[in-house]
């Protein structure tokens, strides 16, 4: 698998295996149903938006209310392929990374169909775009700070504290009402209750991180080696095992139950039943 959403009732997520490439979906993140095969030059992009499913591999662009039925629709996005796509507050975001050199492009969409060109934050590269409700927080690099906006028309740079050395990229945020976790290289964790104060936290830990998520009790953050942590408070972070050496590219938690996509194509599901006694399971799709 290469992404994956919850819509509310299921997890939906894009991949392939030895037939082909392929949408699945689950319940419980145990039990997967190909909900469709499908033939493109590489895996589309998806996003979920409330009501709808997203997918994207430019120029095409896809909805999806099932994961059965997809109706292309038009647009204007362009031939640029995105680094990520995701749909935060009201709109759906993209980033698309600069071609050899040059700037990139944040682009944002209310439909999927039309999209526009939004004032680069002052990141290099950005890997994520999330909402609080009044705040948009991107993050990315190498530039020590985090980028804010109240409408996306005008952004502004929120200085990280010192981190040690060259100061990494932050790969993904997350929000959980109260407070902002953000992840990174050299196992960076950074946190704030407003996106305009950042504090460093201790991770215990010098490998990447790629994906954060919040759970019914709490954080979790994955990345390379199959590193697993999560936290209560986002402040006092804990190891788990998990049996996997894959790197963990993305989180996606849904009630007691955290779906973690591997680089492998497999599939991690954390459950927390209990308070601080998770259980994991592999699962490699169909």
């Amino acid at each position: 698998m290469t992404t994956a959403v919850w819509t509310g009732s299921h997890f939906v997520t894009l991949g392939w295996d030895t037939s082909g490439q392929l949408v699945a979906t689950s319940e419980t993140g145990l039990d997967w149903t190909v909900a469709l095969r499908f033939s493109l030059p590489s895996n589309p992009m998806l996003a979920w938006d409330g009501r709808e499913l997203l997918a994207m591999m430019p120029p095409q662009v896809w909805r999806g209310l099932d994961a059965v039925t997809w109706i292309e629709v038009p647009t204007d996005f362009g031939n640029l392929n995105p680094r990520f796509l995701t749909f935060a507050g009201d709109r759906f975001f993209a980033f698309c990374p600069p071609f050899l050199w040059g700037a990139g492009q944040l682009k944002a969409s209310p439909d999927g169909k039309h999209w526009s060109i939004v004032e680069q934050p002052r990141l290099g590269d950005v890997f994520q775009v999330i909402s609080t409700g009044s705040l948009y927080v991107a993050v990315g690099g190498p530039n020590p700070w985090v980028d804010t906006s109240r409408d996306t028309v005008s952004w502004s740079a929120q200085l990280l504290p010192p981190a040690g050395g060259a100061y990494p990229y932050l790969h993904d945020v997350a929000w959980d009402g109260r407070s902002l976790v953000a992840v990174g290289m050299s196992g960076l964790i950074v946190t704030s209750s407003d996106g305009l104060v950042w504090s460093v936290q201790s991770s215990g830990v010098s490998t990447s991180l790629y994906a954060v998520a919040t759970t019914t009790d709490g954080f979790v953050c994955g990345g390379e080696g199959g590193t697993l942590l999560a936290s209560a408070d986002a402040m006092l972070w804990r190891s788990e095992g998990v049996p996997t050496q894959s790197t963990i590219v993305r989180l996606v938690a849904a009630g007691h139950r955290t779906l973690a996509v591997t680089s492998d194509g497999s599939v991690l599901v954390r459950t927390c039943e209990q308070l601080h006694r998770p259980r994991r399971h592999l699962v490699h799709l169909p």
